[in-house]
């Protein structure tokens, strides 16, 4: 087995493995590092609500000051689902403290709608680890439904704690979208180049 590299674009490398035989020749993908540039940062955040807390966010990261596509991913789905975890504690609580039913019952929808965000994560996480970037694209335009359901579902001013706290969700959510979307297309065209490739020979 022979291993090589082809580097597709400027920003991505394929790393095969060849395994040759008398009748045929296999390449079996094993993995890909995407590289950022902070060119590529840039045109993730730029057009985000709140760009900079996009670009602080996937910069959060100490192990690394700017890693792979795929580690942006990581860092997103990592940050949003603390974020996510720490709105349903504080739902609860204010729940808890409140004696007004209809705001009781404001709190206890949007339990429901967290509870589902949480669950939702925990897919777009396994979905990262499999590389199934789609999947992790969809899952995090679902949370954002769920987030604004919750945020349309306050009404009253005791609740702006939590109001503040799904705004952040959905900033981390909406990196996450962008960085997820950016992916995506990457290795769809990337998967394209090599399909055309195969057809050459």
């Amino acid at each position: 087995m022979i291993i090589q590299l082809h580097k597709l674009t400027c920003e991505t490398e394929f790393i095969y493995a060849m395994s040759s035989s008398s009748s045929s020749t296999t390449y079996v993908l094993l993995f890909f590092v995407i590289r950022v540039s902070e060119k590529v940062l840039y045109d993730i955040c730029h057009n985000h609500a709140d760009s900079s807390f996009c670009l602080k966010a996937l910069k959060s990261d100490p192990s690394a000051s700017l890693p792979d596509l795929v580690g942006l991913a990581n860092i997103s789905i990592n940050l949003a689902d603390v974020a996510a975890n720490k709105t349903l504690e504080l739902i609860a609580s204010l729940k808890s403290k409140t004696s007004d039913t209809l705001l009781a019952s404001q709190y206890e929808s949007c339990g429901v709608f967290y509870g589902n965000i949480v669950d939702i994560i925990e897919d777009a996480k396994k979905a990262w680890k499999a590389g199934d970037y789609e999947t992790v694209f969809v899952k995090a335009g679902g949370i954002l439904t769920y987030n604004v359901d919750c945020s349309d579902a306050l009404t009253f001013a005791e609740a702006s704690s939590l109001q503040e706290a799904t705004k952040e969700v959905y900033n981390c959510f909406t990196t996450l979208l962008r960085v997820s979307k950016r992916l995506r297309a990457l290795v769809l065209g990337n998967a394209n180049a090599k399909s055309k490739r195969n057809l050459a020979y």
